[in-house]
C-alpha cells in the first residue's frame, strides 16, 4: 500500500492539482491525504483532478474560511471504507483491507498550532483509537511540532 501526505497550504491553483495528479499517477497510490486545502467544499470533480481515471473514493473535512480543510482520497478496489469520522482537527476512516479481510484506522490529522489545541486533538483521536479494538493505525499529516529550532 502506497500512501502519500502532504500539507498543500491551499488546493485552489490548478498548478498545485496538477503537481498533486503527478504524483499520484506516478507512485501508483492507494491513499492520498491532504492538509490545509483552505476549501470548504469539496467534490467529485476536484477531487477527480488530483487522483485521475483510476478507481477513487474521497472524504473531506471543510476548511473555516481560509483555514484548514483536510482531504483523504483513496483506492476502493483495494480498501473498503464503511466509516468516516471527523473530530477536532482530524479526519479518520475505517475499513478493510479487499486483499485479506484485515482492518485498518488512518488518521489523517492538519493539527493547530497552540497547545492546548493539540492536546484537545490527541485527547480525541487517542479516546478513539482505545474504542476502536485491535487494528491496524496510521497516523500521519500535519502535527504543527519541530524537533528542533532547525526545522522551522
Amino acid at each position: 500500500m502506497k500512501i502519500l501526505s502532504v500539507n498543500i497550504r491551499g488546493l485552489g491553483a490548478p498548478e498545485k492539482r496538477r503537481e498533486i495528479h503527478r504524483l499520484v499517477a506516478e507512485r501508483k497510490l492507494t491513499v492520498l491525504c491532504l492538509q490545509e486545502t483552505k476549501l470548504e467544499v469539496v467534490d467529485e470533480f476536484l477531487c477527480r483532478s488530483i487522483w485521475g481515471p483510476t478507481p477513487m473514493a474521497f472524504s473531506f473535512k471543510s476548511s473555516v474560511g481560509a483555514s484548514g480543510g483536510i482531504i483523504t482520497v483513496w483506492d476502493p478496489s483495494v480498501l473498503d471504507v464503511w466509516m468516516t469520522v471527523n473530530i477536532a482537527n482530524c479526519l479518520m476512516i475505517k475499513g478493510s483491507f479487499l486483499k485479506n479481510n484485515d482492518m485498518f484506522c488512518l488518521a489523517n490529522i492538519y493539527a493547530p498550532s497552540n497547545i492546548r489545541g493539540r492536546q484537545m486533538l490527541w485527547e480525541a483521536v487517542s479516546n478513539f483509537l482505545l474504542s476502536h479494538g485491535d487494528v491496524a493505525w496510521c497516523v500521519l499529516g500535519d502535527f504543527n511540532v519541530v524537533r528542533s529550532c532547525e526545522e522551522r
